[in-house]
């Protein structure tokens, strides 16, 4: 389970077309819903009450393929057993050179051709390559490949702050997990796709911090009024910014490096958030 330290995350799977069940045009949108709830009360210091709730929902939608990473194996002779009857997700196992073991709606494997791309790229053109899946970060902007994962460890060569915390599956079983994506939540933003948010999360259990890119880009800055739906609690601010409550009104809070705090606006300093948000050697805070 994975809790927003701030901001909010949707993302829905762009699930492969069954080559044994459709025609290659099928929307399985249904029930087969990716849940991570994402539930917390992070409060953020000097009054800045942040009550960040989210919901990583990644609803299995048709017309593309969930497709793979560089570091999957997919040599059907490797020296790997595998679990599923058909192939496994991660390690891959089963299929051929140059195929891809896939997840269907309905939680089942298949092979399928592999694509080239790997985790974090744009997958609106192209398919991912073995061991990943394509996922719709946000409706209407676009999708990338994400990981397969069984533990934090498979997700460690991909960069400070990507961690194994987004399950697919229903609400009663999870079928697979897969990578965050490791970007910059500061205003730099890079690591995410064009027109995505770099988001900075904590795992409720363990309280560490991660990144994954979610939601779209609004225009809002320090201090500048913000209004908090449940899906996008970030809509009207900017890259490297939040939307919290501060002194009983929403405003836009923006996101620094505690060592540099330099880059906050004027009359304002870099805070420490009252959980310490570490990725890698950087801690995050707010200016206030």
């Amino acid at each position: 389970m994975v809790c927003a330290l701030v901001g909010s995350v949707s993302c829905a799977i762009v699930a492969p077309v069954d080559p044994h069940t459709t025609d290659g045009d099928a929307d399985v949108d249904g029930d087969t819903d990716v849940d991570a709830d994402i539930d917390a009360d992070s409060d953020i210091d000097a009054d800045v009450d942040a009550d960040i709730d989210a919901d990583v929902d990644a609803d299995i939608d048709g017309d593309a393929d969930i497709d793979a990473d560089s570091d999957a194996d997919t040599d059907s002779d490797a020296d790997v057993t595998c679990v599923d009857e058909v192939c496994d997700l991660w390690p891959q196992c089963g299929c051929a050179d140059g195929e891809a073991c896939v997840l269907y709606d309905d939680g089942h494997h298949d092979c399928i051709e592999a694509g080239p791309l790997s985790h974090g790229d744009d997958c609106s053109t192209e398919d991912c390559r073995a061991g990943t899946v394509c996922v719709n970060l946000t409706d209407g902007l676009p999708p990338a490949c994400l990981q397969f994962c069984d533990e934090h460890s498979d997700c460690a060569s991909l960069g400070a702050g990507s961690l194994c915390a987004l399950p697919f599956g229903t609400d009663t079983e999870t079928w697979a997990e897969a990578c965050t994506i490791h970007c910059d939540p500061t205003a730099a933003r890079t690591g995410c796709p064009e027109g995505i948010r770099c988001g900075l999360f904590q795992l409720t259990a363990t309280g560490e911090s991660l990144t994954h890119c979610q939601n779209g880009l609004g225009t809002g800055r320090q201090g500048d009024p913000c209004v908090a739906p449940e899906d996008d609690p970030d809509q009207d601010c900017a890259s490297g910014h939040f939307c919290a409550e501060v002194d009983l009104e929403s405003q836009c809070i923006q996101l620094c490096r505690v060592s540099s705090g330099s880059s906050c606006p004027t009359l304002t300093i870099c805070n420490s958030f009252s959980e310490p948000a570490i990725i890698g050697s950087v801690e995050y805070g707010y200016c206030l």
